[in-house]
């Protein structure tokens, strides 16, 4: 079995990094500069910010599925403004899978989203084919009732650890 990471375009992937085990049952996805902020000096295109990722997985004799996924973040919030993530995760011509969480502030600390999919609902990939898998995750920052000279900040990046995105994978052996 082989993962390449095929593109990662977006704000928040500049710098980030999948860590990619021997025994593919997961994979944890970290980031660099990952905040969207809202208040204070920040600009209109600091409120939203996305990090796509695009896998090929080469499992000769194996399909697999993405089981469950697990958003870890933290958040600074003032009172009235709002935080948000979203994720999103999809096979080559399957349907996406996504899931959203807004916190409201005051809010100060770490978070943790997490998404397991249902049995009924897993998606294979087909065997004997290729299918490119889509990662998304994107944060946002609304300022709502807050002071706007105050920042709110909604992050997933390593000024706060731990942060990352942790993809979780079932397979199964084709053929049966």
């Amino acid at each position: 079995m082989t993962v390449e990471v095929a593109t990662y375009p977006g704000q928040g992937c500049g710098a980030s990094s999948a860590a990619i085990p021997e025994v593919l049952s997961q994979i944890a996805v970290e980031y660099g500069n990952y905040r969207a902020r809202v208040g204070g000096d920040s600009t209109p295109a600091d409120r939203r910010k996305k990090c796509q990722l695009g896998l090929r997985i080469h499992a000769r004799g194996f399909s697999y599925a993405i089981s469950r996924v697990t958003y870890r973040g933290y958040a600074e919030l003032e009172p009235g403004a709002t935080g948000t993530v979203t994720g999103l995760h999809q096979l080559q011509g399957a349907s996406p899978r996504s899931v959203t969480r807004a916190f409201t502030g005051p809010y100060s600390g770490a978070w943790t989203v997490d998404d397991p999919v249902p049995t009924d609902q897993l998606v294979y990939s087909p065997c004997g084919e290729e299918r490119f898998l889509g990662l998304r995750s994107e944060l946002s920052a609304d300022a709502g009732t807050s002071n706007p000279s105050k920042t709110s900040v909604m992050g997933m990046d390593p000024e706060a650890p731990p942060t990352s995105t942790t993809y979780y994978f079932t397979w199964k052996k084709c053929g049966r």
